[in-house]
């Protein structure tokens, strides 16, 4: 769902995903990885998604975490020609 503020059609969006799954519009930063966010000692923490290992990595005080539960961003917005 596209987000709005007073109107403004607001581009990117946190989506909640599972390991193995990549959303529509998942950002991708290089082949087979994209941008996600997890908690992690209770605070959201970025990372980066690797599809070849179907885990998010997040680091943390110099060391990489491996998560499962974490949202990926994803592009959101609605397409220029809609489609019936």
């Amino acid at each position: 769902m596209v987000k709005t503020v007073k109107g403004v059609q607001l581009g990117l969006s946190w989506v909640k995903t599972v390991a193995g799954d990549i959303p529509d519009g998942a950002i991708e930063t290089q082949p087979g990885i994209y941008l996600c966010r997890a908690l992690h000692e209770g605070e959201q923490t970025p990372g980066k998604y690797v599809r070849r290992d179907a885990l998010a990595f997040i680091a943390y005080r110099g060391t990489e975490y491996p998560k499962t539960d974490f949202e990926v961003l994803c592009d959101t917005r609605c397409p220029k020609q809609p489609r019936w």
